[in-house]
């Protein structure tokens, strides 16, 4: 067992060295992973706040288990100890960034360290590509992959799912944006649905398909609305629980052609993000 975290340091350092280029007999040969077998549980020091760096998750292999071909960031299982990250790993318009507790850091173009509130940075993002509440809603409303658009502008998803617990009702990622950068009071995701159908090209709809279009607007309320526009979303158990399999939706409901449910939804979606 390690006693000290200097000796702990000293230990992953010298294991952890990569060297490209070495030669062994005659054969060269290169060093640019590893594997840390730990039996001792010394790996636990690397959620101590005094080792630098950022912190990862362990898996317990008994002497029977494989050992994984990764490592992964976080692991939940009934037999597996699960362990918390302290760090968060994000993205500022291509630069990564550091999200500790409340703090967010990162290097300016000098090379010095800055460290930011977390709330006034991810406010800054958004309004230094987009100054004025205009100019992102005009973006937004250009882009054609809208939820590649808004995740560009999240600092993290951990923060806004952590953001998202503030309020009582279902937001969009859109309204969140509007809420971060603009303080914009959030809509709800009813709202949004309710402009859907109150519209005349809901109205139009004949019975059965706005039956079928109902019962998949009520899963916005719980995913992204890009996740819906997927054609799989077709295959949701409900919509089989209806009666309804893919390929009876195509056939019965869509012109026996897939891409009007892709069409549909992309004229829902434009009626979705109007401003209430």
């Amino acid at each position: 067992s390690i006693g000290s975290m200097t000796e702990f340091k000293q230990t992953i350092g010298r294991g952890t060295r990569i060297k490209e280029k070495f030669t062994i007999d005659g054969e060269e040969r290169s060093k640019l992973h590893f594997t840390i077998l730990d039996f001792r549980k010394n790996y636990l020091q690397f959620e101590d706040p005094e080792f630098d760096g950022e912190p990862v998750a362990a898996m317990e292999v008994d002497e029977h288990g494989k050992f994984p071909t990764s490592i992964p960031q976080r692991i939940t299982d009934s037999q597996v100890r699960t362990y918390s990250r302290h760090y968060e790993k994000a993205y500022i318009q291509g630069k990564e960034v550091t999200i500790e507790n409340e703090i967010v850091q990162y290097r300016d173009e000098n090379g010095n360290l800055v460290k930011e509130n977390v709330d006034s940075c991810a406010k800054n993002n958004i309004l230094t590509q987009y100054p004025m509440k205009d100019d992102f809603l005009k973006a937004f409303s250009d882009s054609d992959d809208k939820d590649s658009f808004v995740k560009e502008l999240m600092l993290s998803n951990e923060y806004i799912s952590n953001l998202k617990k503030q309020f009582e009702y279902p937001i969009d990622n859109f309204d969140l944006l509007l809420f971060i950068g603009y303080k914009e009071p959030p809509k709800s995701k009813q709202e949004r649905l309710d402009l859907i159908y109150s519209s005349e090209e809901f109205k139009q709809l004949n019975e059965e398909l706005k039956k079928v279009m109902e019962t998949i607007f009520n899963e916005y309320l719980k995913q992204d609305y890009s996740y819906l526009k997927k054609v799989q979303t077709l295959n949701l158990p409900i919509l089989n629980d209806l009666g309804y399999t893919p390929l009876k939706l195509k056939k019965d409901l869509f012109g026996d052609n897939i891409e009007n449910y892709t069409i549909l939804m992309n004229k829902f979606e434009k009626i979705l993000y109007e401003e209430v």
